[in-house]
């Protein structure tokens, strides 16, 4: 069994490093496409460019959605590495954390419109904010149903806020078409 899955990490080794380079060249191509290219649109067209442009997100998101449902169900990915650590019974202290913490669909929300806006945008690239609520439990073990009684966490976990970075370049490239010439001027000469 351990021979299994150390080819099965040589193989993936060369995925790994292939997903981190696009890592690497996603999020700085993804701020300059999105600043120039709604800095640069007349705003006569920037109302059905966003209908078009949400349309595109709801549907590509709900075929990434049913992709993944489909191809988790069918060849269960990281199987074969999960019954790894059951056998050795070794979990992480986030997957531990995890376990004893509770996300709220309300909570999940709240915390979309929190990533939305950012408070500094470099953090953004790095950190996601969530919310977990951290139940009580009795002295049998057994969970006590009063929500009041429960503990909320409100931090920053590790992982790029897209949504932050998105809403980011998108009012800078409004700042920018909106300010006119003088603005995009001002913003060049900072830039370069």
């Amino acid at each position: 069994m351990f021979l299994i899955i150390l080819q099965a990490m040589y193989v993936s080794y060369l995925g790994e490093l292939n997903m981190r380079a696009l890592q690497a060249f996603a999020l700085p191509q993804m701020v300059a496409l999105l600043v120039v290219s709604i800095g640069g649109v007349e705003v006569s067209m920037t109302r059905g460019m966003a209908i078009r442009t949400c349309g595109y997100y709801a549907t590509t998101s709900v075929l990434a959605v049913t992709n993944g449902m489909v191809l988790v169900t069918t060849i269960r990915p990281g199987d074969l590495a999960y019954r790894a650590d059951e056998e050795t019974n070794r979990t992480s202290l986030e997957e531990e954390e995890q376990l004893k913490t509770r996300r709220l669909t309300v909570d999940v929300v709240m915390d979309m419109g929190r990533n939305f806006f950012p408070p500094n945008v470099m953090q953004a690239s790095l950190e996601t904010f969530q919310t977990r609520i951290v139940p009580t439990y009795d002295d049998q073990g057994e969970l006590v149903p009063l929500k009041k009684d429960w503990t909320i966490r409100q931090k920053f976990h590790p992982g790029t806020n897209f949504l932050g970075i998105i809403s980011f370049c998108v009012l800078l490239g409004i700042a920018l078409q909106v300010g006119g010439k003088e603005m995009k001027k001002v913003f060049a000469a900072q830039l370069f």
